[in-house]
């Protein structure tokens, strides 16, 4: 085989890295997290989530900050993705950024989520409890998703997409975008327009990237939702439509080779 057909097989592999790493086909140098919740045959629980703690993103610096992750006392840990609650949360060194572009593939199906105000399925964000910084995106009901970011005043702003039925329970992927002026919650899978919210500004604060929960608890935000996540990319950058299109394309191959479909 040439050098360059193995170049055109690298291309063809969703996550182009021969390390196993995520290489995107545009703004690679923007990607500061990505994901891949697996778990590979012959590998067990403990190695699955072991692995899954590494930043996928090029470059990345890989650190696991002790003592919160991994742990399995209540993660399911499935071929193509693990369901987790807030207490197996995955503290990253991933510092928040001013420009926020992410998308995720999740469902949830835990029938508690909004039984309460308090109880909510934090996905993933930087979002703390009682520090008007930070960006979240969480279930607020199996029929509702919420963005909810603070603007440089300190004062929470949200922006909800919400559905009629149960979608929410199947595999979709979702857009988030944070500027200085907008912020935005698009589900691609069903191709409906961004819900938008305006903002003046967007607050940073020293706080890192989670997935499955945040990093405290508090009593207004109480969250012992189970979550389903595959696949998340999230960018210190906004790309283009056209960068976006390509990135969205990316992101459902990498989905696919996880065996995921969306809308299941």
């Amino acid at each position: 085989m040439s050098l360059s057909d193995l170049l055109q097989l690298q291309t063809m592999e969703p996550r182009h890295g021969l390390g196993g790493d995520i290489q995107l086909d545009v703004l690679n140098s923007a990607c500061i997290d990505a994901r891949m919740f697996n778990k590979r045959p012959g590998e067990t629980d403990i190695q699955a989530v072991t692995r899954c703690a590494q930043n996928l993103a090029p470059n990345a610096a890989n650190t696991i900050r002790s003592g919160l992750y991994p742990q399995l006392s209540d993660v399911t840990v499935l071929n193509n993705y693990f369901q987790a609650k807030e207490s197996n949360l995955l503290l990253t060194d991933t510092p928040h950024s001013p420009i926020v572009y992410a998308l995720v593939c999740h469902r949830c199906r835990d029938a508690t989520v909004g039984s309460t105000s308090d109880h909510r399925g934090f996905l993933l964000g930087t979002f703390g409890n009682g520090v008007n910084f930070g960006w979240g995106l969480y279930h607020n009901s199996l029929t509702e998703l919420r963005l909810l970011t603070y603007d440089t005043a300190g004062t929470l702003q949200t922006c909800d997409k919400t559905y009629v039925g149960s979608p929410l329970t199947l595999f979709r992927i979702h857009e988030v975008i944070i500027n200085a002026t907008t912020m935005s919650l698009r589900d691609v899978t069903d191709g409906t327009a961004a819900v938008t919210t305006a903002i003046v500004g967007h607050r940073t604060g020293s706080q890192t990237l989670t997935y499955f929960g945040r990093t405290t608890t508090g009593a207004d935000f109480v969250d012992s939702v189970h979550k389903d996540m595959t696949v998340a990319l999230v960018l210190n950058a906004e790309p283009t439509a056209g960068e976006k299109t390509t990135l969205i394309a990316q992101m459902r191959r990498l989905i696919a080779e996880q065996q995921i479909v969306e809308g299941t």
